[in-house]
């Protein structure tokens, strides 16, 4: 026999998720549905029969909690040999009858689906290291400087003048000698002249502004080394010809948060050495069985153990999944189809659906059919395009109330 499972413990918010989730799965699975949890710490009811209470330790909070049943669930289940189990995380939805294929791809002792970025950028959202602070700092700073700099024009006439203005000043750096009235009278009404504005190749400068303007009143083009000069002297950070640069000689531009704290940690601490552009296993959807006691125990105790110490946040399973994969020597071995897990970014917009071409997670270069809908955050989003598909088939297939 196969099973669906699930864990959940604590608040209401996680088991009104549950109760949403259980509906899509029943609706499409053709195999049981277990819930485990531990029914002292939970503030909502579950809304399903098949449910498996477990004390867990009271020094545990909610999350910790979770972790702690769900890295052991091959100890409450008492499988029998042949037997398969799907965790499922209760923000994963069910919107195809494809979901029941996937005990079809169990091989031992576990089996997940990849998670959607390599490790490195995994890395600040859940070691303690302070990598994620600081390129929020950092992309803060970037809109800081960008909103200090003059705003030139967007309209095809703008770009048309700026290119015009900006072609006039590289021949005249070119050729000076052969331009040499045109240079004498720039020079003297830029550098020498006192007049608050002047005119040059049909472009005004007004010098309060340090800007150009066009015959529209457009700003087609600004004075950069000024401005470099007012950004250093109020944020620190610099244009050095190539890039922001602050303080710390950092470069300051719009990036993901990325670091290799993880793989160093762990190599440091475990000796396992990762490559920097491994993509490791995602824990909202993944197979296992009797024959995944060792690698599960040794899961349990890593990300219990790690939960406590303070380096990998205290809500971490994958860090340690990771550690696991690496020790039982998995890291190689065959994932989950992505169907299985479509884990849904909404800050990503190449992953998007709409209702005439379906899914896609490269902006409609393929079309994509998943099972499941792993919606990790902005859940209940009305405004979101993959929410709308959700509560669509919900409405469609008689699913919701």
């Amino acid at each position: 026999m196969n099973y669906f499972v699930y864990v959940v413990c604590g608040a209401v918010e996680y088991i009104e998720q549950l109760n949403f989730s259980l509906r899509y799965l029943k609706y499409f699975s053709r195999y049981p549905i277990l819930v485990v949890t531990d029914k002292s710490r939970n503030e909502a009811v579950i809304e399903h029969e098949k449910v498996i209470d477990i004390k867990t330790p009271e020094n545990l909070n909610n999350h910790q909690a979770h972790l702690f049943l769900e890295t052991k669930l091959p100890k409450y289940l008492g499988l029998k040999e042949n037997e398969v189990c799907c965790y499922l995380d209760s923000d994963i939805i069910a919107v195809s009858e494809r979901i029941n294929e996937v005990f079809e791809h169990f091989k031992a002792p576990v089996t997940f689906a990849i998670d959607h970025c390599s490790i490195d950028f995994f890395s600040p959202q859940i070691m303690n290291c302070g990598c994620a602070e600081n390129f929020k700092k950092k992309k803060a700073l970037y809109r800081e400087i960008i909103h200090m700099l003059p705003t030139v024009g967007s309209s095809e006439d703008c770009i048309r003048n700026a290119n015009e203005l900006s072609d006039k000043f590289r021949v005249l750096k070119k050729k000076p000698l052969s331009n040499g009235p045109a240079a004498i009278k720039y020079l003297f009404q830029r550098y020498l002249s006192r007049k608050t504005e002047f005119t040059f190749f049909n472009f005004t400068f007004k010098r309060p502004e340090h800007c150009w303007y066009d015959s529209a009143g457009n700003i087609v083009g600004f004075d950069f080394n000024y401005y470099n000069k007012v950004i250093l002297k109020k944020t620190g950070a610099h244009y050095n010809g190539y890039n922001w640069i602050n303080k710390n000689k950092e470069v300051i531009k719009p990036e993901l948060p990325y670091c290799g704290h993880l793989r160093e940690y762990l190599n440091q601490t475990y000796n396992i050495s990762i490559p920097q552009n491994f993509r490791h296993w995602n824990g909202g959807v993944f197979l296992f069985g009797p024959r995944s006691k060792d690698f599960m125990d040794y899961w349990h105790q890593a990300t219990m153990d790690e939960s406590f110490n303070g380096n990998i946040k205290y809500y971490d399973d994958q860090g340690t999944l990771v550690l696991t994969n690496f020790k039982f020597g998995t890291e190689k071995n065959p994932s989950l189809p992505v169907r299985f897990n479509f884990i849904a970014d909404y800050n990503n917009p190449a992953t998007r659906w709409d209702s005439e071409r379906g899914f896609t997670y490269d902006d409609y270069k393929t079309i994509f059919s998943p099972a499941f809908l792993h919606i990790y955050h902005h859940w209940g989003d009305e405004s979101w395009d993959i929410w709308q598909s959700v509560i669509g088939l919900g409405q469609r297939l008689k699913i919701m109330d």
